[in-house]
């Protein structure tokens, strides 16, 4: 199991782009989230509190995405992605350490300690309950399948996690 938690955090560190699916009164709505992670497999973005997917969160904590390395026009190029399924919020805490990650990450400047998002914009985060990983050079088209605990056991899987 320790390989697919390694191929998991892989994945989620190559990718780019998080395709958020939410649900709100008008019904299902996907979209795409520029996103950082962290060792713990949380996905995290910035985006405009008044956007159709960041009203559903506050509603309906309830979400799922997909990160996608694969691009099928290249021929003979192997699938390899992530579907996870978990609680999505709006974050309130941390936001320094959060954007000294992003910036970092995307190569800009870090963030003095008095950072602070452009008005109406917020960060919020993913925390998966379930991922599925699909590696087709590994297992072909069979998914992989990791269960992470519930928020109250968090922290005790992270400290698990990072004494492996």
């Amino acid at each position: 199991m320790e390989n697919i938690r390694q191929l998991i955090k892989s994945i989620m560190d190559q990718g780019v782009l998080l395709n958020l699916a939410t649900y709100d009164s008008k019904g299902p709505w996907a979209c795409s989230v520029s996103y950082i992670n962290d060792a713990r497999f949380n996905v995290y973005w910035i985006s405009d509190n008044n956007s159709r997917h960041s009203k559903a969160i506050i509603k309906n904590h309830k979400a799922a995405g997909t990160i996608t390395l694969t691009d099928r026009g290249r021929t003979g190029q192997k699938l390899v992605g992530l579907q996870v399924e978990g609680r999505a919020e709006r974050v309130e805490d941390n936001i320094l350490e959060i954007a000294t990650t992003h910036v970092f990450q995307g190569g800009r400047e870090v963030p003095h300690r008095n950072y602070k998002l452009g008005a109406g914009k917020s960060w919020y985060k993913l925390e998966p309950t379930k991922v599925d990983l699909i590696y087709e050079p590994s297992f072909g088209m069979v998914k992989k399948q990791l269960r992470l605990p519930s928020k109250k056991d968090s922290d005790k899987y992270y400290r698990f996690w990072k004494s492996t």
